[in-house]
């Protein structure tokens, strides 16, 4: 007993993963010891290749074998991207090509440092970030190890914090169709005058409820975007849409759809959150390419998807009129409402009985869809919609021109202004 060696502070995971050693082009797995017989059981400077540091007895692992979970993408990381430290035997890596937004930095390192710790303990790297306090980070994150494969497990568990993290910050932005309409917005300034005057006595029911007339719209979905980059993707995921076919929709004339009908998003009109406009789309084109547009999104980059309705069929197309989040002192976008990947929290109820009794029927009138927005919350533009970060331009003409030029084209209008995405929740910012 005098003589053996024992593992000293190994967690289960330190033993699935060891540090990986070279030798005549076979690789083994490498323990730390050390010797009982040393005073204060100081650790070993020798290295032991299996449990009983015997080499005759190690088991080699082709480095085929290491790499064979990894996906072609993270094989052509460790191939071509991973670096040896000059003067050193340890590897870097830098997640340049990532682009993980400084704005989920926080979340990802953890209180007091607890998520970037664990990622270390479990992986036996090094985790650097760099102290970025813009939106727009200047420096990447940077792993290094003495084991190169372990940076690959390592860039994988950071991707997969980092996108835990988008959900645990509000959405930045959302798709939608304005619906800018001038006999729209008139019908409903005469529908909240007329609701306000017959159901003004309704429990819980406010003025203040109202979406205000300018901002009316229809979500296709809600995005976590926090730097110019990504505005970009977004904008070059809609013109992928419509280039690769969506764009005949818009060949059989304009997009028009009727507001005609209200409705609710849960089952007692006595206790309602929501109350929105049911849309009438008599041709399906509007349907089929908001549903074209979310699938592409959850297909493509669902990282910036927060409300993945995947068990749904259809995006919901509505109208939303009133909000109890829109009541002095709960001002928040009725977009947050509808993502799933929002926080609930308490709200004050109104009883819509009267208002459907009374208004179900009301038609607002028809709005001419023209473009899809990439909206930013919490903003107001000088027409009084949100400032959008990208306009998609739904003409027919442009991406049938598209298919016969080689010239590139982008049908985006851009907008001048510096928009900063918001990464929190300000609670005294309205809607209105």
């Amino acid at each position: 007993m005098s003589n053996q060696h024992h593992f000293f502070n190994f967690s289960d995971k330190e033993v699935m993963t060891p540090h990986i050693k070279e030798m005549n082009g076979m690789f083994f797995r490498i323990h730390p010891v050390v010797d009982e017989n040393s005073p204060g059981e100081k650790q070993s400077k020798e290295e032991s290749i299996s449990r009983g540091g015997d080499t005759a007895n190690s088991t080699a692992v082709p480095f085929s074998d290491l790499i064979a979970e990894f996906s072609e993408e993270e094989q052509d990381v460790l191939y071509h991207r991973v670096r040896k430290t000059p003067g050193s035997d340890t590897f870097r890596l830098w997640l340049d090509q990532e682009r993980i937004p400084s704005a989920l930095f926080a979340m990802m390192i953890g209180k007091g440092g607890a998520g970037k710790k664990a990622i270390e303990d479990e992986t036996k790297a090094r985790i650097i970030f760099p102290d970025n306090r813009s939106q727009e980070q200047t420096k990447p994150i940077e792993i290094f190890s003495y084991d190169e494969v372990q940076l690959i497990v390592c860039r994988r568990r950071l991707l997969q914090s980092a996108q835990n993290a988008r959900f645990k910050i509000p959405f930045t932005h959302f798709l939608c169709f304005p619906a800018s309409s001038q006999s729209v917005h008139q019908s409903f300034q005469t529908f909240r005058n007329e609701v306000t005057k017959k159901c003004g006595g309704s429990r819980g029911f406010s003025p203040d409820l109202f979406q205000n007339y300018s901002k009316l719209h229809l979500t296709i979905g809600t995005l976590a975007l926090f730097s110019q980059y990504e505005y970009g993707l977004a904008a070059d995921g809609l013109t992928e849409c419509f280039a690769d076919g969506l764009w005949r929709e818009l060949n059989e004339g304009p997009l028009h759809c009727r507001l005609k009908g209200l409705e609710i998003m849960n089952d007692d009109p006595s206790e309602v959150d929501v109350l929105y406009a049911k849309i009438e789309d008599p041709t399906g084109r509007l349907q089929q390419i908001a549903d074209s547009v979310y699938e592409w999104f959850m297909e493509a980059e669902p990282r910036f998807l927060q409300d993945k309705f995947d068990h749904v069929d259809n995006v919901k197309l509505h109208v939303t009129l009133l909000n109890s989040r829109f009541r002095k002192g709960e001002e928040i976008s009725e977009e947050e409402v509808e993502s799933v990947g929002g926080k609930s929290r308490s709200r004050k109820t109104f009883d819509a009985t009267d208002i459907l009794k009374h208004f179900g029927d009301y038609d607002f009138g028809t709005v001419h869809i023209k473009e899809i927005h990439v909206s930013q919350r919490f903003s107001s533009d000088s027409n009084g919609f949100y400032k959008a970060t990208r306009k998609l331009v739904l003409d027919a003409e442009f991406f049938r021109s598209s298919e016969t030029s080689s010239e590139q084209q982008q049908p985006f209008v851009h907008e001048s202004y510096s928009d900063e995405p918001t990464c929190a929740l300000d609670e005294n910012l309205s809607e209105q």
